[in-house]
């Protein structure tokens, strides 16, 4: 494996497990904060190999925080890391946690991989992680586990495409408007990478404003948009032929009123029967 962080793992001389991709996936999401001056938080210390390899990677200039229930971790502060000890599942812990502390860089749950603190960790956290920062959850294959309580529709997974649909219904023109996660949670939520066990949440600030249409400045001809399944449709081309041959009927308002609204019926009505076919990406007999 010729990674450079997987060297500087490999070479950190205090036990740490981590799987066999995560190397790459840290390469291409950690780069940017290398030499800078950082905080980065990691929950889960173990033997204290993560810690180490964080100091190997970001160097002297990051402040490397780390989180546990067992207080027995606290032997790493001689090493000159900050170590707390607390339940990531106990909101009030990240309270207190973050009066001291103050906002952050980087956030890593290597902790209980539990839904339940996963996700609580998640809401507490990215709203105390600086702008461009990162929301790190390690191991995110224990929502397909049986021992962490899989299949469950609370997994962190299923909470993770929540803030998906969060991030896709901000457009004001969808007809969803269900808010899916905490104001200030989705405030701070710039984009959601996945990768092989690993979900990485990158921070921007005031993200919470509904997206919406922006037009240049280039001149606008009479060019319409065309969906392939309204030009299969027989009756939209009968529709089509009779429109061409009624021209002068479009001059009586109720007509022309008429005439839009069943193109608008007949569009949905064409675009729920193509909806119905894609049944086919979302079960077995389409991977037969």
């Amino acid at each position: 494996m010729k990674n450079k962080l997987f060297d500087k793992w490999n070479n950190v001389g205090t036990f740490s497990v981590k799987l066999s991709n995560y190397f790459d996936v840290y390469q291409h999401i950690l780069t940017p904060f290398i030499g800078k001056k950082i905080t980065l938080v990691e929950i889960g210390v173990l033997q204290g190999g993560s810690l180490h390899f964080w100091r190997e990677v970001f160097g002297d200039n990051a402040r490397i925080i780390g989180i546990d229930l067992n207080k027995n971790v606290k032997i790493w502060e001689k090493e000159g890391f900050e170590i707390y000890i607390g339940d990531q599942g106990d909101s009030s812990f990240w309270k207190k946690f973050f009066d001291e502390v103050g906002n952050v860089d980087i956030v890593i749950d290597d902790g209980s991989h539990t839904y339940y603190e996963q996700i609580n960790t998640l809401i507490n956290c990215v709203p105390k992680i600086n702008n461009d920062g990162l929301f790190i959850t390690e191991d995110v294959h224990s929502s397909f586990q049986t021992k962490y309580g899989y299949p469950s529709k609370y997994s962190f997974a299923n909470f993770t495409k929540l803030i998906s649909d969060t991030l896709h219904s901000k457009f004001e023109g969808t007809d969803n408007k269900k808010n899916f996660i905490p104001d200030n949670v989705k405030n701070k939520i710039f984009s959601l990478e996945h990768f092989s066990s690993i979900t990485s949440i990158k921070i921007k600030d005031n993200q919470g404003n509904p997206t919406k249409l922006v037009f240049n400045e280039g001149k606008n001809n009479s060019t319409v948009h065309e969906w392939s399944y309204m030009k299969q449709s027989k009756l939209k081309n009968v529709m089509k032929y009779f429109a061409k041959k009624l021209k002068f009927l479009k001059k009586i308002k109720f007509i022309n009123f008429v005439v839009i609204k069943l193109d608008i019926i007949l569009g949905l009505y064409l675009r729920k029967d193509q909806n119905k076919k894609c049944k086919i990406f979302f079960e077995n007999e389409f991977k037969k």
